[in-house]
């Protein structure tokens, strides 16, 4: 009866079509188990770099002038010449400012050995040669002083010779009281005059006399010196005595008189003989006086060599040392102004100078670039630069050469300032190579990469399998049941290959979710 009933055909097409049903409906139901990629969380060595491109360029460059202007006197080196530091370049003309120098070398020196002797102080053998010499000076004026007394008796001679004998048959007179002229003059007042001065005159010629008699040569300096100024004054007496005594023989009434003429001769000849006699005089006086400043100068030194050199002189001789170095140095650095020397290890890159050609100062006649440690120039962006300090290293490659050949360097500079590109801010960074390489040339294109970070055996992840949410960082973790659970996690350096570590939230071994497929 079952298999009666199964037979039926609305049966038979009922159970088909609920067989339909499920199978349709398991298939299109059904929802198929996502599929995970994931890595598992290992400790890596992690490497942070910057790639940026540069250009090589000296590490020193330096354009050159003279400090004044002037004509050029020598140049010393050609373009391409190799030069060492302190090399002289050029000159001008300066024999002027040379001359000066030495002038002032040689007071330097000159007041240096003053000062050296004021703190060593006097030698024995230095005061002996200054007593020797206060020795001289002072017999000098001995012998000075010994002369007055031959100087005054000549003088005394032409003086009582002048008065007495030259005008002789000129006065008739009793010798004590008045003297009359023995001729008829014009000139009342010349022989009033005359005639009183003929009997002073005679009067001083016996003063004089007395004193010269009582001179000796034990009489004091003093004495001596009195009596040389009374000569002085006993002479200007005799001197006026024959001026009135020449107007009477010069007047009008006396010209005719042809009698008069020897006394005009012996009158003449008077005068010169006083006059002569006044010059004897005031010559021995300045001689004696100029001598005696010798004597006190001698002595002065002497004195100042026995007592030695005090803390104030040697101090203000310490001060005129100063100064002439100074004056030293001036005339040194305006002299190297004439001079222009290498201030660097290079290579002459330019020489626009000539013999005799007239330059200006600061106009620029040489150039030099330093012959090694060049230095690369680049451009990095403001994303990297916050990344690089300065010693961090670097490897790079020169366009020049294959990219096998590595070259080696070091960050030496990062200017703060930004230098926009393309309206991108970026700041230039100086690297310098390391060691010296003959394949390095100024101008050649390099690729760089700067090592910024590195640490080794820290857990790394990819940075795609960091997620963030409410400014959280989240990474999924797969667990052993195959369960998936998100992990806050702390992050730290980001690696150049993509990588990222994990300073915390995860393990080493554990398995992270870098990507699923559903």
């Amino acid at each position: 009866m079952l298999f009666q009933f199964f037979k039926k055909p609305i049966i038979i097409i009922s159970a088909a079509a609920i067989l339909i049903i499920i199978v349709f409906g398991y298939f299109y139901f059904k929802q198929e188990a996502p599929e995970y990629n994931f890595i598992v969380a290992k400790k890596i060595d992690l490497i942070q770099e910057v790639s940026v491109n540069g250009k090589v360029k000296p590490a020193e460059s330096v354009n050159l002038s003279f400090e004044k202007s002037g004509k050029i006197a020598a140049i010393y080196v050609n373009v391409n010449d190799d030069v060492k530091t302190g090399k002289i370049l050029a000159s001008l003309e300066n024999k002027s400012v040379s001359a000066q120098l030495l002038q002032a070398e040689a007071n330097f020196e000159y007041e240096k050995a003053k000062l050296d002797e004021l703190k060593r102080g006097a030698r024995e053998e230095d005061i002996k040669v200054k007593e020797s010499e206060l020795k001289k000076a002072e017999q000098d004026l001995k012998n000075y002083y010994q002369n007055i007394l031959n100087t005054l008796n000549d003088a005394y001679a032409k003086s009582n010779d002048a008065v007495k004998i030259k005008t002789a048959g000129i006065f008739s007179s009793s010798g004590t009281s008045f003297y009359n002229f023995t001729f008829s003059s014009c000139d009342d007042s010349a022989e009033n005059k005359a005639s009183y001065l003929r009997l002073l005159s005679e009067e001083k010629l016996n003063n004089w006399q007395s004193e010269i008699n009582d001179l000796n040569s034990d009489s004091p300096k003093s004495t001596l010196d009195q009596l040389m100024q009374n000569a002085k004054n006993y002479l200007a007496i005799f001197e006026e005595f024959l001026q009135y005594v020449n107007k009477t023989l010069t007047t009008n009434c006396s010209l005719n008189n042809s009698s008069l003429n020897s006394y005009r001769t012996n009158v003449s000849a008077a005068k010169t003989n006083i006059v002569a006699a006044i010059e004897n005089i005031n010559d021995l006086e300045q001689n004696i006086a100029s001598q005696k400043i010798t004597v006190e100068k001698i002595q002065n030194e002497l004195n100042f060599k026995l007592a030695g050199s005090s803390s104030e002189e040697i101090s203000a001789q310490e001060a005129k040392v100063k100064s002439a170095e100074a004056n030293v140095k001036n005339y040194e650095a305006e002299m190297a102004k004439a001079f222009i020397k290498s201030p660097i290890d290079g290579i002459i890159t330019k020489k626009d100078i000539k013999i005799g050609e007239t330059v200006s100062s600061n106009q620029l006649v040489i150039s030099i670039i330093s012959k090694s440690n060049f230095e690369i120039e680049a451009n990095v962006p403001e994303a990297d630069i916050s990344k690089i300090k300065i010693g961090d290293p670097a490897e790079l490659t020169l366009d020049a050469y294959s990219n096998e050949i590595i070259f080696q360097a070091k960050v030496i500079a990062v200017e703060p300032a930004e230098t926009i590109i393309e309206g991108v801010p970026t700041y230039k960074t100086t690297l310098q190579f390391i060691g010296e390489d003959g394949r390095i040339k100024s101008g050649m294109t390099a690729d760089i990469n700067i090592l910024t970070a590195k640490k080794e055996n820290v857990i790394a992840v990819p940075q795609r399998a960091i997620a963030i949410k409410n400014n959280e960082k989240f990474v999924k973790v797969m667990s052993s049941e195959k369960e998936i659970k998100e992990v806050k996690v702390e992050t730290g350096l980001r690696g150049s290959d993509g990588n990222i570590e994990i300073i915390s939230g995860i393990n080493e071994g554990d398995k992270v979710i870098i990507f699923v497929k559903s």
